[in-house]
């Protein structure tokens, strides 16, 4: 059984029912470099809520590994061809800082990239990989894990999922066609 979260970070992120279920409401920030590149985040990382600005609506999270963050005991076998509709939002949540990501390195990520990253996560979520785009990518798996009661089982549903998809629109060993067709289009709304 996983350790349970401790309910003053809910209680900090989210402070009413209301927000936790409303997933795209925060956001991870992406950490940069002096030169606005991105770089991974160290130790604690921020989360912003969006249309609400002010230092007041910013907030540090800690680097719990992951696999302790998981609640509940729904049980989802596999995605088939189209995930329910609920799954939405938390496909979005992910894929979004995914695509500031690509745009802040001003060059997408390989589908061969994101395709070994989210099956990697998916196997061993508490990874010690170094990849700036991984450590990032757990932070946004622990923000959505810390908004949203998640079980290993749909987190894994979700990354497999997405492993799925960016090996779907891979077109070869330099193709892009995952962010071009999937992420980039986050960009606009």
């Amino acid at each position: 059984m996983s350790p349970s979260v401790d309910p003053a970070t809910l209680a900090t992120l989210s402070p009413s029912e209301g927000e936790r279920t409303s997933l795209l409401s925060w956001e991870p920030m992406l950490p940069t470099d002096a030169a606005g590149r991105p770089t991974a985040p160290e130790g604690s990382f921020i989360v912003a809520r969006h249309g609400a600005p002010g230092p007041s609506n910013l907030r540090a999270l800690g680097d719990a590994p992951l696999r302790t963050l998981f609640r509940g005991g729904r049980v989802v076998e596999e995605f088939g061809s189209a995930p329910p509709t609920e799954y939405d939002t938390v496909f979005a949540f992910i894929e979004r800082p995914m695509a500031h990501y690509c745009a802040a390195c001003a060059q997408p990520v390989r589908d061969e990239e994101f395709e070994k990253l989210y099956s990697e996560l998916r196997r061993r979520p508490d990874s010690r990989y170094q990849s700036p785009l991984y450590r990032y990518l757990q932070a946004v798996l622990r923000t959505l894990l810390l908004l949203r009661p998640t079980s290993e089982s749909e987190f894994e549903a979700v990354l497999r999922r997405l492993a799925r998809s960016a090996r779907t629109f891979g077109g070869g060993a330099t193709s892009t066609h995952y962010f071009d067709n999937a992420l980039r289009p986050l960009l606009r709304g």
